[in-house]
């Protein structure tokens, strides 16, 4: 991502999502769907890594934060759709919405082929940093309980998410109440992460 332009590698992310995606649709059954479902998790540290790239090539040092919040933000409203778009479609058989889901991405691809321009000549140069400077940065202590945090959050995150319909499941409650379930904590979730970093500054 540091060597190729934005655009490049957000093409090349829509590429491989879309062979994940095909992948699952192509080879029927377990060995497919993990697969394809591993090409597309693959991307998934690359679209939070382009959000900071994007911000950084795109945008004024003032405006980056901003910038930031924004797209980081998109990555929130995209569960959220998941979440409100699943209920209605639970009826579906899986094999329909694996092509939905390929047809989706494939206008997706398309729309990063057609419409993103290149990037902007550099503006703002942020200099050059050594590997070994690099990795003094990354070894500070106070980086490494941020780490810390960040590495348990997500993983909290993503079990209780991951694990969420079963449990309310065996409590009674359907897939569809399950999802609105998600949706309202995934809301509070945004909210708080709204409310959360303007109490320093009361």
């Amino acid at each position: 991502i540091d060597r190729w332009s934005v655009r490049r590698s957000l093409r090349l992310v829509a590429l491989v999502m879309l062979a994940g995606a095909l992948l699952r649709v192509l080879m029927p059954g377990f060995t497919g769907l993990i697969a394809g479902q591993l090409l597309i998790a693959l991307t998934q540290p690359l679209v939070m890594a382009l959000i900071a790239q994007l911000a950084r090539v795109w945008f004024a040092p003032a405006q980056q934060l901003r910038a930031t919040s924004i797209g980081t933000l998109a990555l929130f409203v995209g569960l959220a759709l998941a979440f409100t778009v699943l209920p209605p479609t639970s009826n579906l058989s899986i094999a329909v919405t694996q092509r939905i889901d390929v047809l989706v991405l494939l206008a997706l691809t398309a729309l990063s082929f057609m419409i993103v321009p290149p990037d902007p000549a550099p503006q703002f140069d942020a200099g050059s940093v050594s590997e070994k400077s690099s990795l003094r940065v990354l070894l500070q202590p106070r980086l490494l309980v941020l780490f810390a945090l960040i590495f348990l959050g997500n993983g909290y995150f993503n079990a209780i998410f991951t694990w969420l319909e079963p449990m309310l499941g065996a409590n009674g409650i359907d897939a569809e109440h399950a999802g609105l379930i998600a949706l309202a904590m995934l809301i509070g979730g945004v909210a708080g992460m709204a409310a959360v970093p303007a109490w320093p500054a009361l």
